[in-house]
């Protein structure tokens, strides 16, 4: 016997010359004079949860891929170079990250109390918004050139393999729900900071 069920029961007059196989959260249950010659063996079902959580890591590493070939696509150059600025100097992006991701904020809101600050607030916002996605989808890029130096498989320019690696790493650190989460807003962090030093380093 081999079936899928919610409750599974062998009543009085039950008689199994085989196995009984079976997949449900719940025990079987086994009346006294019901025999089963084999062994008696349950699975757990998948849960519906687990699936769609899957589903979900799946369609986010589709999307960040995506988001990051089509930027390296269009323009590898940029994204070479603000990934290399990123990597060149971790400690001082980790700063400029923490200082445009908490600070700029508070100077959106200080301007939109002001009544002639308002403009500026909104193009303020708009660029902040707009960095802040840039280093999301920078970040895979960032975090695959990193593993791919510590594992001495250096590249002068950026690859779609490196892109590919990091995407996987960026997934798996979200497995771990908190922590990963937390480490995956740092490195976005990192990546923000990367990213304003290259635009400022263009503008000079």
């Amino acid at each position: 016997v081999d079936v899928g069920v919610v409750d599974f029961a062998l009543g009085n007059e039950a008689l199994v010359q085989g196995d009984v196989r079976y997949t449900s959260s719940n025990l079987l249950t086994q009346a006294f004079s019901a025999t089963v010659v084999g062994d008696s063996v349950r699975n757990d079902p998948v849960s519906v949860a687990d699936t769609a959580g899957l589903l979900g890591l799946l369609s986010l590493f589709l999307i960040i891929v995506l988001a990051t070939g089509t930027w390296y696509m269009l323009s590898p150059k940029t994204l070479t170079r603000v990934t290399g600025q990123t990597l060149q100097h971790i400690p001082r992006s980790a700063i400029t990250g923490v200082v445009a991701f908490f600070v700029t904020p508070l100077i959106i809101a200080v301007l939109i109390l002001s009544y002639l600050g308002t403009f500026v607030a909104a193009v303020l916002l708009f660029g902040y918004i707009t960095l802040v996605l840039l280093a999301c989808v920078a970040l895979p890029a960032m975090v695959g050139q990193f593993a791919m130096k510590i594992f001495n498989q250096p590249h002068v320019t950026l690859s779609p393999i490196a892109m590919v690696v990091g995407a996987v790493i960026c997934v798996a650190v979200l497995l771990f729900p908190v922590i990963g989460t937390f480490l995956v807003l740092f490195m976005v962090i990192i990546a923000l900071g990367g990213l304003v030093e290259s635009v400022i380093k263009a503008g000079r």
